[in-house]
């Protein structure tokens, strides 16, 4: 068996070898098992990695709150109240490699932990959000900057006038949808960031200024002007 683990973020080289190699040992007594988020892989990777035959494949879903306390239990050195772990696991809708950096970040503090939003996130994984986000084309890639601007849940057509974007705005949404930004809003008639977690990692790329074109955007009515001089 080979076993090969904790692929998130894996570069496109990596991924690409990992794709071949299985297709290469399909009649080999070979086991290859591997760990990894289709929607953090590179563009041209996923494309591959969702045309293969989906036969051995389990789609994982994100932790559950007690998957997330015994995570925590294992992690910290105290104990850490119940509502704080509730919310840890509202903000990051259990996306792993977030809810492990935010309880390391939290350290020794597990006695009187502060808000979940506070807590400083690592540069490794910060950077490599923004990489993925960067790796979108222009258009997905400023639907889901304006997403930021917008309320918790919001309709196509008002990030698109927000964002800037001429035309049907559904490819893109299916874009950042697959890519893991975004998703369906619970009633299902709506969009929303995924998680408060992303949500703030996005707008960590937002200048000020940027961030108050967006926001003065969404505040005033539809216009005729509304995809006039709002590129990204």
């Amino acid at each position: 068996m080979l076993l090969l683990d904790d692929l998130p973020h894996a570069d496109e080289a990596s991924a690409s070898l990992l794709l071949g190699l299985a297709d290469c040992l399909t009649d080999a007594p070979v086991v290859v098992v591997a760990t990894l988020d289709p929607a953090t892989l590179p563009r041209a990777v996923r494309a591959a990695h969702e045309s293969r035959p989906r036969r051995d494949r389990h789609e994982l879903q994100g932790l559950t709150l007690a998957t997330v306390r015994r995570l925590a239990g294992v992690v910290l050195d105290a104990p850490v109240d119940a509502d704080w772990l509730r919310s840890l696991h509202y903000y990051t809708e259990g996306m792993p490699e977030a809810t492990l950096a935010l309880l390391r970040a939290l350290g020794n503090r597990a006695d009187a932990p502060p808000a979940v939003p506070s807590l400083a996130l690592p540069e490794s994984l910060r950077a490599a959000l923004h990489q993925r986000l960067d790796e979108l084309d222009t258009r997905t890639r400023r639907l889901v900057l304006a997403a930021t601007a917008l309320p918790p849940s919001w309709t196509a057509a008002e990030v698109a006038r927000v964002a800037g974007l001429d035309g049907d705005p559904a490819v893109d949404l299916d874009e950042a949808i697959a890519s893991g930004w975004l998703r369906r809003d619970e009633a299902g008639r709506g969009f929303q960031v995924r998680s408060p977690f992303l949500r703030r990692v996005v707008a960590d790329l937002l200048s000020p200024v940027r961030r108050h074109q967006l926001e003065q955007r969404a505040a005033r009515p539809p216009g005729p002007h509304d995809h006039e001089g709002s590129h990204a």
